[in-house]
């Protein structure tokens, strides 16, 4: 995954705060900026991915509802924060958020977690059903 962090590091390398994946279950922080390791309790964290996932399954029976392929990404406009949820599966993803100072490429942001799935070099070996590279 680090590899990956330093592609998502591209965008505004100052502005990148946290890289995380998860299931259904689980979820594993994969890189968080210093200034805010402390800024968010356990609970908190817990909280956050529980509604994470009941997001993505929200969101990924709206995109079967509307027929227009799989769904690809999330995004969230904070007033501070940009975040975005790439889906694997219907409950396996990458979470990735930046400052809002930057000037962030929205559509390019996708790619390294696109490629996240097909690394061999990472530690969580499910096959998900999305994201295969190229």
């Amino acid at each position: 995954m680090r590899n990956h962090i330093e592609a998502f590091k591209q965008f505004g390398e100052d502005e990148l705060r946290m890289v995380s994946t998860h299931d259904a279950t689980n979820y594993e922080m994969q890189y968080v900026r210093e200034d805010l390791r402390d800024a968010f309790t356990d609970g908190e964290l817990d909280n956050a991915h529980r509604n994470l996932v009941a997001n993505q399954v929200s969101s990924e029976d709206f995109s079967q509802a509307v027929d227009h392929g799989g769904l690809q990404a999330q995004q969230f406009f904070f007033e501070d924060v940009l975040a975005f949820i790439f889906p694997a599966s219907r409950y396996d993803g990458v979470l990735v958020s930046y400052d809002r100072e930057g000037s962030i490429p929205v559509a390019e942001v996708s790619e390294p977690a696109s490629t996240y799935w097909s690394d061999p070099g990472r530690t969580d070996h499910r096959r998900p059903d999305r994201f295969h590279a190229d």
